[in-house]
């Protein structure tokens, strides 16, 4: 994070991946918990289940605030003749990244739909 510009070249992360780098560093550590007590207690099938679908109600939260950032990618140099060829890659870059979100959103609702139905599955066989 410190020089992305050698990198990416012309190009730059745009803001948005500097406001989510430790937020999603934090998830990332958060998320090695769940794991860690499993090794323990495997049979808390329910925390488990719970976990996750907090796992997914925060990702779908980072996708969204992503999703609504608009640009994922900006220029650096615009200067030269290739400037206007740049200027199109970016315009693709940052559609390719928005459909790349779009899909990964849909993907992180239908996990978090299993997951709520196995918590709820294991609250009915409890009950």
């Amino acid at each position: 994070m410190a020089s992305p510009t050698l990198l990416f070249a012309p190009f730059q992360p745009a803001p948005i991946w500097y406001q989510l780098y430790w937020p999603l560093l934090l998830f990332q550590v958060v998320g090695i918990a769940p794991a860690s007590i499993s090794l323990f207690r495997p049979d808390w099938v329910r925390f488990h289940a719970a976990i996750q679908v907090g796992v997914e109600v925060a990702s779908l939260i980072v996708l969204a605030v992503l999703l609504v950032a608009g640009n994922w990618v900006v220029l650096i140099n615009t200067a030269g003749s290739t400037a206007g060829e740049l200027s199109e890659l970016l315009k693709y870059l940052n559609q390719y990244f928005f459909y790349g979100l779009l899909i990964s959103c849909v993907v992180a609702l239908a996990q978090l739909a299993l997951k709520i139905r196995q918590l709820m599955r294991g609250q009915q066989k409890q009950a």
